[in-house]
């Protein structure tokens, strides 16, 4: 399976078998969803094009035999992008969110060239809070999902954008509390426990509430 958000909609790539196993009934009267069999690439681009302009849906989901060949598909019509990013615990336990442009997020960032997923995301989380040192525990996987990566779509002129971003969960034992970048339109940086996520949640991208919910 694959999930990539297109406009904040929720674009599912799955098996049947799959489909059965995750989603059937948890996804029962859900009157937000839409279900289809698009397969070819003209399928996706009018998908694409539909879900560019949707206002009214959450989830979408494209049922097909071969998962790998929809998603070729479907990123076809796109110019891949690589970021990475880090999800920062500190000695309390607590996670760091910044506000950003009026969104809560997560420190993030292109990859450069010649620099590996890991590398650009200590770079960016050090530029963006300002913390130092920090030390990489682990990539974040996103079960059941075939990557490694969260998935998001943006135009950039009229080129469609498939962004990758990586993530790591990162350990910073300092005392400092940071400073955000505000030349990149951070303007808070919070540290919040755990089970005190409610109302980042409900203010963010559905990539960082992903990442968020794998805290682990």
């Amino acid at each position: 399976m694959y999930k990539i958000y297109i406009n904040e909609v929720e674009l599912i790539l799955t098996s049947a078998a799959d489909y059965n196993k995750h989603f059937r009934q948890q996804r029962a009267g859900n009157r937000a969803q839409m279900e289809c069999s698009f397969q070819s690439k003209a399928d996706f681009l009018f998908l694409i094009e539909t879900l560019e302009k949707a206002r009214d849906l959450q989830t979408v989901l494209v049922i097909g035999r071969e998962v790998e060949t929809m998603f070729e598909n479907f990123s076809f019509h796109y110019q891949k992008v690589e970021a990475a990013g880090g999800l920062v615990r500190n000695a309390k336990e607590e996670w760091l969110l910044m506000y950003r442009l009026g969104k809560w997020d997560l420190p993030k960032g292109k990859v450069e060239k010649a620099e590996t997923h890991l590398r650009a995301a200590l770079r960016e989380v050090e530029e963006e809070t300002g913390l130092q040192p920090l030390r990489a525990r682990s990539a974040i996987r996103f079960a059941p999902y075939r990557q490694h990566a969260t998935l998001h779509t943006y135009r950039l002129q009229e080129q469609r954008i498939l962004k990758y971003t990586y993530w790591f969960r990162m350990d910073y034992r300092g005392s400092d509390n940071g400073r955000p970048q505000l030349e990149e339109g951070i303007t808070r940086l919070e540290w919040a426990a755990p089970d005190r996520l409610g109302k980042y949640l409900r203010n963010t991208y559905g990539t960082i509430r992903d990442v968020l919910l794998q805290q682990g």
